[in-house]
């Protein structure tokens, strides 16, 4: 009898600590936060990028202190490239907000918002369009390091889970991944895992490959010392967005929408002048990614009206 109390008082005392540790607001790891996504399309026949993403030094954007956030992206077939500089984060702890911004973008924007109840409808952000309704269908905890940490799961049309994790990102990804009701159509993204200082807190085990860390052995390309101008961004859907390069080499551009399915593609020599035609872009976002030979490849975040 006593054994069976004992046991009991040990019980409730550990779902205690998990509930009260799960309901302490876990701060988002700028310092030293590495975090690895996957990218997997049925074009690419499974696997088509591996992405890690990692914060260093900061930066001063409008009297405002960010943490500088640089990527690697190491695809199947084609390029990699590495040390890509993406923008900066900050964080607003009050309101358990994570803002971005985004190199070469105006001005910031949120991209993750944790302060979230049960049945809410996850906001427009950085990554999530807020016409595409995601409702917070429930609330419970994961063990992230030796904390629990808040995840809220996300509703979906394919059914294929999506969730919100305070301190962590999203079990998508983090940048480049963007969060949308339709994710397991066609496309899927998938936040790996993530280190703190080096020591893994988080790894989504449900499958092996591709792992962890990024594969060894991959020649990795100087980063292109090339100028890219667009302008104007924002710009308006019908008219001409224009892009310059100081580049003597040609330059090919892919321009993606959020759901990594290209819509355009081109190349050019120093300039090139692309009409918008409201027939293939719509007001939203785009990834712009500029290759030329024997350098990484430059991303651009571009934004329509």
């Amino acid at each position: 009898m006593i054994r069976l109390l004992t046991l009991i008082a040990l019980k409730t005392l550990l779902v205690s600590q998990c509930f009260s540790q799960a309901n302490v607001y876990h701060p988002f790891p700028l310092d030293g936060g590495e975090w690895r996504a996957d990218y997997f399309n049925s074009y690419c026949a499974g696997l088509c990028e591996q992405r890690r993403y990692y914060t260093v030094g900061d930066t001063i954007i409008d009297s405002l202190k960010y943490k500088k956030l640089y990527g690697d992206i190491v695809p199947e077939a084609g390029n990699s490239f590495y040390e890509q500089y993406f923008g900066g984060l900050r964080e607003d702890t009050i309101n358990k907000t994570i803002f971005f911004w985004a190199a070469f973008s105006p001005e910031e924007i949120a991209l993750f918002n944790y302060d979230l109840d049960s049945g809410d409808v996850a906001p427009g952000t950085y990554l999530h369009l807020e016409n595409d309704t995601m409702i917070v269908i429930g609330i419970d905890s994961i063990l992230i390091g030796n904390d629990f940490h808040k995840r809220f799961n996300l509703s979906t049309s394919t059914g294929y889970p999506a969730a919100l994790i305070e301190g962590v990102g999203w079990s998508g990804g983090l940048i480049l991944e963007p969060m949308s009701s339709l994710i397991g159509w066609e496309v899927t993204y998938n936040l790996k895992c993530l280190k703190i200082n080096g020591v893994l807190v988080y790894e989504d085990t449900s499958y092996t490959y591709p792992a962890c860390d990024l594969p060894l052995g991959i020649t990795e390309l100087h980063q292109s010392e090339q100028n890219i101008v667009l302008y104007p961004n924002p710009v308006s859907v019908n008219s001409t967005l224009t892009l310059k390069s100081n580049s003597q080499e040609r330059c090919f551009i892919t321009i993606f929408d959020l759901t990594g399915t290209p819509v355009y593609h081109s190349s050019f020599l120093e300039e090139l002048n692309i009409f918008l035609s409201s027939n293939e872009f719509t007001a939203g976002c785009y990834l712009v990614k500029i290759s030329e030979a024997n350098y990484a490849d430059t991303w651009l975040k571009l934004l329509t009206l």
